[in-house]
């Protein structure tokens, strides 16, 4: 058998595609800030401001539903996802052990962020504020310490009680 040799174009072809497919190839990512943005409240003391104080009996309703199983606990702190298509909630915090309900407006715009190719889009928000919606019975007060919602386990908004 005649084998003809490469010519000498095809070897520098065939080594140039060689070189860019291996040097195409991406690492892989790994995704550390993929996660979405969750909406933390602390509960604090009214008195003592800088002092954790926990809800006994703290059910939250959006639409008369307990929102994300939140019924008759105890806490000092809750993570709330929110949602892409929604800019305004209107939670009920209801004190079931004393009878007290008070509802807060709280309001945001979603923002829809691409990451990377292995974490996809991320959901936060911005321009957050709350509003009581009728004088309150529980809730002494209620202030916005972080106004950017993003994926963070600082606390956004706190509740005075």
């Amino acid at each position: 058998m005649n084998r003809t040799p490469l010519m000498p174009n095809t070897r520098q072809f065939l080594f140039a595609l060689v070189m860019l497919v291996l040097f195409s190839c991406e690492k892989d990512d790994i995704c550390v800030d993929g996660d979405s943005a969750v909406l933390v409240i602390e509960f604090r003391d009214a008195s003592d401001k800088e002092t954790l104080k926990p809800v006994s009996g703290l059910s939250v309703l959006l639409n008369d539903t307990a929102y994300q199983g939140i019924e008759n606990q105890s806490v000092s702190k809750l993570e709330l996802a929110l949602s892409a298509t929604q800019k305004k909630y209107v939670f009920h915090f209801d004190q079931e052990e004393s009878a007290l309900s008070d509802q807060l407006e709280i309001n945001v715009t979603p923002i829809i962020t691409y990451v990377s190719r292995a974490c996809g889009y991320v959901l936060e928000f911005e321009g957050l504020s709350a509003q009581p919606i009728d004088p309150l019975d529980w809730i002494s007060s209620i202030e916005v310490l972080i106004d950017t919602v993003t994926a963070t386990n600082e606390p956004h908004l706190v509740i005075y009680h």
